[in-house]
């Protein structure tokens, strides 16, 4: 959510007035050069480096309470950062979201890589098998057996409904 300069003051404002103890306590966890740029946490700092902070007895993530404080209508699963930096609580960086739009951003960013297909630690299968999959003329339940997975994959896989990402 982009701010326009005229509205700035009066959004930080109208944030300050919703909790001025949190607001205070976010702000002084974040180094704040100007409305643009990044607000990084420096201090109180998870392992997955979002920044975090107790309310109400409560860990909470500093960039979610900074969002629900600047944007307190608006319902959000996930507060995403526009920024990919997760230490950052600058209001203009957040944005709303699910987790899957989130899951996108983080491939799209490379952070989290892509975990499709023989990527996943999960995968029982490699991206060479998937294509010997659709190749084969077998019935679901052969190719079930030969590569150890369910016939109901087996034949999503030949149909390209699963692991679409390979060719």
């Amino acid at each position: 959510m982009m701010f326009r300069k005229a509205c700035v003051e009066t959004r930080r404002q109208e944030a300050r007035a919703r909790n001025p103890e949190l607001f205070d306590r976010l702000i002084e966890l974040a180094h704040i050069s100007n409305h643009s740029e990044c607000w990084p946490v420096h201090r109180n700092i998870g392992k997955d480096g979002y920044g975090i902070l107790r309310v109400n007895g409560r860990k909470e993530r500093a960039h979610r309470m900074m969002f629900e404080l600047y944007f307190p209508n608006v319902p959000a699963p996930v507060v995403r950062h526009k920024c990919n930096n997760p230490g950052c609580i600058n209001p203009a960086h957040l944005r709303e979201g699910t987790p899957h739009d989130n899951a996108i951003d983080r491939m799209l960013s490379k952070r989290g890589g892509d975990l499709r297909g023989e990527h996943n630690g999960r995968a029982k299968l490699t991206d060479s098998q998937v294509r010997e999959i659709r190749a084969s003329k077998a019935t679901g339940a052969e190719l079930a057996r030969r590569f150890g997975i369910s016939k109901v994959m087996a034949c999503r896989i030949q149909r390209g409904e699963a692991w679409k990402h390979v060719n």
